[in-house]
């Protein structure tokens, strides 16, 4: 028998003590742990790391879990086979709220760069304030096939706010590209 606080291997190395009480790895805080740091390592994918999901019942290593900080041992409930169902049906069932979504998350990560004003803006908000007419070719626009053109490109320090967009044609909003409206030249 290896005394506690000794790896129990027996490579004869001394184990840290545990800072904080894990019940899947069986750390208990205070006590020693019964491997030391190489033979953790090794471990871990064998004793305490699988877990099942809540929704599909299946047991699956825990990397196969997405991170969520809230639960108790720092993993989502559901495997990430699971979520990633889960959204794609609410895309589905929510096509107008996920393209809003999308486009206020895109605009997000292109102005954190350049550390300036977002506002959520709905596609649908800005199609009847502009009331179905294209800002750049002033021809009417389908409430199916227009696009949110940024007046001031965010690539040249447009803001995303409902006073930088307008509606605009697919194709117009394309040859725009990243120009200001006095720069522009229609082909």
């Amino acid at each position: 028998m290896i005394p506690k606080g000794l790896c129990q291997c027996g490579c004869g190395t001394a184990t840290k003590i545990a800072r904080d009480t894990v019940p899947a790895m069986g750390y208990v805080r205070g006590q020693p742990y019964d491997y030391c740091l190489n033979h953790r390592k090794r471990k871990r994918h064998t004793v305490g790391w699988w877990r099942t999901c809540t929704k599909c019942k299946r047991t699956r290593h825990y990397t196969a879990f997405s991170v969520r900080r809230s639960e108790f041992d720092g993993r989502s409930r559901w495997c990430r086979d699971c979520m990633t169902e889960r959204v794609m049906r609410w895309r589905r069932e929510n096509p107008e709220q996920w393209r809003e979504l999308n486009m206020y998350h895109r605009a997000l990560r292109r102005i954190r760069i350049n550390s300036q004003v977002v506002e959520r803006i709905s596609p649908q908000v800005v199609y009847e304030r502009d009331e179905g007419i294209c800002g750049i070719c002033d021809r009417p626009v389908d409430r199916q096939g227009f696009e949110v053109d940024h007046i001031i490109p965010i690539a040249r320090g447009g803001s995303h706010t409902y006073e930088n967009v307008q509606a605009s044609h697919r194709r117009c909003n394309r040859r725009k590209h990243d120009s200001i409206p006095n720069q522009m030249t229609m082909r």
